[in-house]
């Protein structure tokens, strides 16, 4: 009896790391030889490879290297802004100090002359209007304290500034005033006096560089 015995050759497949172009992924391949040269086949692919410390610290410095990036655009524009602002402030500043309507507090100015814009139609118009129109550009916390009667009532408050504001106008016969509470109403008087405060402005805004040798 005679038994024959037959070879069989095995391979072992193994993982590792392959790079491509969107990562690192996870492969299992194996090693024949092939014509006498060792050649590699991928077996299943299982996966992108878990970042390593290294590949995680350099993740993390690139993207705060973006951050910082971004941060030092983010202050360029806040700069600017700001730096416009004082330029817009100064205008105005100037504007209704030329007028002898100057004041010191930033809203107060950019109020005044909003409500300046509207009565410069020549029309009467109804203090609840005028507190829609500007309203939102006084801060809260001034129109909370408006009132005495109703502290921290903003509803009461508003109308309450818009008129201390048009009283300023009142007191120098710039604009007329009729109608008692809500009834009250505002009209333009001295239309080349408010004609002039806002072509002041438009020539300031013009040439910036005005502001600074008035």
């Amino acid at each position: 009896m005679s038994v024959s015995l037959q070879r069989t050759r095995w391979r072992m497949s193994f993982i590792r790391k392959i790079k491509t172009s969107s990562g690192i992924y996870l492969a299992r391949v194996e090693n024949r030889r092939v014509d006498g040269k060792v050649k590699q086949t991928v077996l299943e692919w299982l996966g992108k490879a878990p970042d390593t410390e290294e590949t995680l610290y350099s993740k993390i410095n690139r993207l705060m290297g973006q951050l910082e990036k971004m941060q030092t655009k983010l202050n360029q524009a806040r700069q600017k802004q700001d730096d416009l602002r004082t330029v817009r402030f100064e205008v105005e500043r100037k504007a209704l100090a030329a007028f002898g309507t100057e004041d010191v507090d930033e809203w107060m100015i950019d109020v005044r002359l909003r409500l300046l814009k509207v009565l410069s139609d020549g029309n009467w118009h109804y203090t609840f209007f005028m507190t829609g129109t500007v309203g939102r550009y006084i801060p809260p916390q001034w129109a909370a304290r408006a009132d005495p009667r109703r502290k921290y009532d903003l509803d009461r408050g508003l109308p309450v500034v818009v008129t201390r504001e048009l009283q300023a106008f009142l007191q120098d016969k710039r604009i007329e005033k009729r109608g008692k509470g809500k009834t009250t109403e505002w009209r333009l008087l001295d239309r080349v006096w408010a004609e002039g405060i806002l072509a002041k402005i438009n020539g300031f805004l013009n040439d910036p560089g005005k502001v600074r040798s008035c």
